[in-house]
């Protein structure tokens, strides 16, 4: 018996976890990574919505947009009185260097998590290694598309949308994050670089002493180099609909990780998982 797609008009998608530190499915060691932990929490998310939101099938037949955003009140700051004693964290995984994806993640995180700004944003680019390339032409292309996503970003930090500057990048070595920072035109300067463990076991000297007297923080992370690919996509939405046309075609535009964070604690109060996907039909 042929099966029938569950949305077979649905070409865009955004999904908001919700808060996910308590989730004891995620301390499973199959879990541990970032990637796992991600495509779990894609799963989980939507089953858990289709579940809550929809009695029939029939339902879905005419949804070309889906919205589901898990989050609720208690775990947003949206009627938090004391603002300042919360830090939100944010990194942003692009699919490509668009300024229009930065704006999107961030005031879709700005409105789900009812806050005016966000204390901290890092950016991890597309297809972005640790090394520099000896191909100067290639790496003053590469420039060209960073610059114009740090524009879109000095601008969100003119709206009042970043807190005290604190703008960061993923993965960018000495000569990198030299370039960017002393760039004349760059009025935000980066404020963090987040180091790839598995690239770059040890760091290097040259960015360690630019980095301090830069006042720039050094720090590392584990994520893949794709944190959640179009497969990994595909197989959660097939996984939940078990049909493979709703499973196809399905592209990642934008991931944010965001986390709420007491200060002078350390403790996470809330983390979770934003991602914007298309697809386009025939």
């Amino acid at each position: 018996m042929e099966q029938v797609p569950l949305y077979p008009n649905l070409n865009t998608l955004l999904i908001d976890s919700g808060n996910i530190v308590n989730w004891s499915s995620l301390k499973r060691p199959e879990h541990k990574s970032s990637t796992a932990e991600i495509e779990h929490t894609l799963k989980c998310t939507l089953n858990k919505w289709i579940k809550q939101s929809v009695s029939d099938r029939e339902d879905f037949k005419n949804f070309s947009e889906l919205n589901i955003n898990m989050l609720s009140q208690e775990d947003s700051l949206l009627d938090v009185e004391n603002r300042c004693d919360y830090r939100v964290s944010t990194k942003i995984f692009m699919s490509e260097y668009s300024p229009d994806q930065l704006s999107e993640g961030v005031e879709t995180t700005l409105s789900h998590l009812g806050i005016k700004c966000l204390d901290n944003v890092v950016l991890s680019f597309p297809d972005f290694e640790f090394n520099s390339s000896d191909d100067h032409v290639a790496e003053n292309v590469l420039f060209e598309n960073i610059g114009k996503v740090w524009t879109r970003l000095e601008e969100l930090n003119a709206e009042s949308k970043l807190c005290h500057k604190m703008a960061g990048v993923a993965d960018m070595d000495h000569s990198r994050l030299v370039r960017l920072h002393n760039d004349v035109a760059v009025s935000v300067k980066p404020k963090v670089d987040q180091v790839n463990v598995i690239s770059c076991c040890v760091m290097p000297p040259d960015l360690v002493s630019f980095a301090k007297e830069n006042e720039i923080q050094l720090l590392t992370h584990s994520d893949a180099a794709v944190l959640l690919s179009d497969e990994g996509l595909n197989g959660a939405v097939l996984e939940c609909s078990g049909c493979p046309d709703d499973g196809e075609g399905w592209h990642i535009r934008w991931i944010v990780r965001y986390a709420i964070l007491i200060k002078n604690r350390g403790i996470i109060r809330s983390k979770g998982y934003i991602v914007s996907a298309f697809r386009s039909l025939a």
